[in-house]
């Protein structure tokens, strides 16, 4: 599973909100797997580093405190 950058940047450059909706449901399915003790999709073994690296990018896309807390 490729991480959010992506998603999160094309938003930031274009504005495009059904871009900003899939970003930000994304990253908040991220938050609430870390909220239940799972660790997203890749397994046991990329589960983490993917579930870390999309929710670093959510914060830095958009400073929201969630992100960087579930991260």
């Amino acid at each position: 599973m490729p991480g959010l950058e992506g998603l999160w940047l094309h938003y930031l450059l274009t504005g495009d909100e059904l871009t900003h909706e899939a970003a930000r449901g994304a990253s908040d399915w991220f938050v609430a797997e870390v909220e239940r003790g799972r660790w997203g999709a890749g397994g046991p073994e990329r589960g983490p580093g993917w579930t870390l690296i999309a929710l670093a990018g959510a914060y830095r896309a958009t400073s929201d405190e969630r992100y960087l807390r579930a991260a």
